[in-house]
């Protein structure tokens, strides 16, 4: 019986530490080497007069979208000229750089454009794209890695979008990612500390009882 009673307080610290961990999900795949899995495709024509953008399920394959080469490629064409990579993720509660590389070949830099943007949840919605690059014209022609400060939206749900549009409707772009990297440890929210240090304090009390038990 004393055996059980002194597994209880190991028990209830394990519990504890699980349940402080953030549940959110971090970044996924970021090198992309389990081909597109956690990330959302959307293609977007023009229909009515407008742009209208509609989902591509990835697990069963979109010509736009190709990871055949270790990265993820997109290709836009005539009727498809916008096309979106999406990922929605938990920051962790620490200080953090979000990174990637990126590889534009625009066949117009005059009307071509690829854009790469956060969005932080607020309530229901996320709030207004944040763009990565601060309003300066992406790179063409190498591979180029960005590098972003996310230390001022630690602890939040972002969703991460790169737009690839070819606004000359004329010959297909690219755009080729890789390598989409955070910080990918999960760190303990307050409440951790506080459960924590209730395990050990019913710890203490039964060690304490079991060295009274012996001198008895």
């Amino acid at each position: 019986m004393k055996k059980l009673f002194r597994a209880v307080p190991l028990i209830l610290m394990l519990v504890c530490l699980n349940a402080g961990w953030s549940s959110a999900t971090l970044l996924q795949n970021g090198d992309f080497s389990s081909s597109f899995s956690g990330w959302n495709g959307y293609i977007g024509q023009d229909s009515g007069g407008g742009l209208v953008v509609t989902y591509a399920d990835l697990n069963i394959g979109d010509s736009h979208f190709n990871v055949s080469s270790g990265a993820a490629v997109l290709t836009n064409d005539v009727t498809y000229y916008q096309i979106i990579l999406s990922q929605v993720f938990e920051l962790p509660a620490i200080s953090s750089t979000f990174s990637f590389e990126y590889l534009w070949d625009p066949t117009d830099n005059g009307s071509d454009t690829f854009q790469a943007s956060i969005a932080v949840k607020n309530g229901a919605s996320f709030d207004s794209p944040i763009d990565l690059f601060n309003g300066s014209e992406p790179l063409s022609g190498s591979l180029t890695t960005l590098a972003f400060d996310m230390t001022p939206y630690a602890g939040q749900t972002i969703r991460l979008d790169f737009i690839l549009t070819d606004n000359d409707y004329l010959v297909s772009d690219k755009l080729q990612i890789d390598n989409v990297m955070t910080p990918t440890t999960p760190v303990p929210e307050p409440g951790t500390l506080i459960m924590l240090g209730a395990g050990l304090s019913v710890l203490l009390l039964f060690s304490r009882r079991g060295s009274q038990n012996k001198t008895l």
